[in-house]
């Protein structure tokens, strides 16, 4: 056979996927019932199959988690902002009042976020711990004053 008959002939088979698809492999999980059925539902809804529907909500949650870390300014950042939310979470449920209103509900907060913040402080840099500290106050003030002035223009 020619080259050019070789050339011209189709190619068997399906055609290959486009690069940014790829390689599509079956999740293999167990679901309970309600799970099955929400995806069943959201599957149909979508008009995805099944294993579509499963796909596109990992990739979503992903970008989600993403997304999450970099209005933090990254993972470590976002962690350490949760550790600070439960430490105002808990200190609501000692004393069954709100940390933004409650003096005393604050200061358990802040003595509990200062307290962890410490446990994970990372050894000495070129500042001694008093100008860092006062750095850190007057950064602090600076950031209270601005929250409160753009609260005022609401």
């Amino acid at each position: 056979m020619s080259d050019k008959r070789a050339k011209d002939r189709k190619k068997r088979g399906r055609p290959p996927l486009p690069a940014e698809e790829g390689k599509r492999f079956p999740p293999s999980m167990r679901t309970t019932k309600a799970v099955r059925e929400s995806l069943h539902a959201a599957a149909d809804q979508s008009g995805r199959s099944i294993a579509q529907e499963v796909e596109h909500r990992l990739e979503r949650s992903f970008q989600e988690d993403e997304a999450r870390y970099r209005e933090f300014g990254g993972e470590d950042r976002y962690r350490i902002m949760k550790w600070l939310a439960l430490s105002t979470e808990m200190a609501e449920r000692v004393t069954d009042k709100s940390w933004t209103k409650d003096r005393e509900t604050f200061r358990i907060a802040v003595a509990a976020m200062q307290t962890m913040l410490e446990q994970g402080m990372p050894a000495s840099g070129g500042l001694s711990d008093e100008a860092a500290d006062d750095i850190g106050k007057k950064l602090g003030a600076s950031i209270a004053e601005m929250a409160k002035n753009l609260k005022e223009q609401e």
